[in-house]
């Protein structure tokens, strides 16, 4: 497990993040990522849903929800929805795009409430938090004695990206940049927080933007800014290996409550 040594405190990092913006504006580039990029997460996971209890899962609470793209997937499915995500303007967002009202309080705070939830998950939130296992927790206590499986999403160090950018420390391109990834996990280190925090790990899915990052310190060694265009082609066989090797730099672990 890799970690920043000396980290921000929580309130610095939720002054920090209260003013961060969503990307992926554009229309029809949502559109696209829906059905590209989101649409076949919720799908994996409610595939391993089905298979663990039985039935089809009719409810997700997502947490650090971003601009609401995972969450309009689920309400699009049929689902019912809920979403923490601490960014105002990405509350913004979510509300103008998809009319969806996301909560700005604290997830570690809040109380649960109502029916609770078939879905919980984590994309891409661990990584950005002093305190992963408080989240990890906190998800526990939500569950209780619900059947529901966790869904975590995490970016890797024993990847492609991590050797390319120790190889280049000069140049922070995305993977290893220490003023956002302040935990960078190993397989092993997520499963024993997991373990730890009352989860059984059950699926594991691969995959990650290890192409894009080589030809990218590639592109800033050679000084080409266009090298990354003239290569791009390369980039889906090349991480297709990657991923199949398990050396990508993201894994999407589901969990259940134990």
């Amino acid at each position: 497990h890799c970690f920043i040594p000396v980290q921000p405190t929580l309130d610095a990092l939720a002054e920090h993040y209260e003013e961060s913006s969503v990307t992926y504006t554009d229309r029809a580039a949502i559109e696209i990522r829906l059905d590209q990029v989101v649409g076949p997460k919720l799908g994996w996971i409610s595939r391993i849903f089905e298979q663990r209890y039985g039935r089809k899962a009719l409810s997700a609470l997502d947490v650090g929800a971003g601009g609401g793209h995972f969450l309009e997937v689920c309400r699009r499915a049929g689902m019912r929805i809920e979403g923490y995500e601490i960014s105002s303007r990405s509350r913004q967002f979510a509300r103008d795009t998809f009319a969806i009202e996301l909560k700005g309080d604290d997830f570690l705070r809040a109380a649960r409430g109502g029916d609770g939830y078939d879905l919980i998950t984590f994309w891409g939130l661990l990584e950005y938090t002093p305190e992963p296992k408080r989240f990890l927790s906190t998800a526990r206590r939500w569950f209780d004695d619900r059947d529901g499986v966790l869904v975590v999403e995490v970016p890797r160090v024993d990847c492609v990206s991590t050797v390319t950018q120790k190889g280049s420390p000069q140049w922070v391109a995305r993977h290893m940049d220490p003023t956002s990834h302040m935990n960078v996990f190993s397989d092993a280190s997520l499963a024993t927080a997991l373990l730890s925090t009352g989860f059984r790990p059950i699926g594991a899915w691969y995959f990650g933007m290890d192409a894009y990052e080589l030809l990218i310190q590639l592109a800033l060694k050679a000084d080409d800014a266009a090298f990354v265009r003239r290569m791009a082609d390369v980039i889906p066989p090349l991480q297709a290996s990657f991923d199949a090797g398990r050396s990508c730099d993201d894994i999407v672990i589901a969990a259940v409550p134990v």
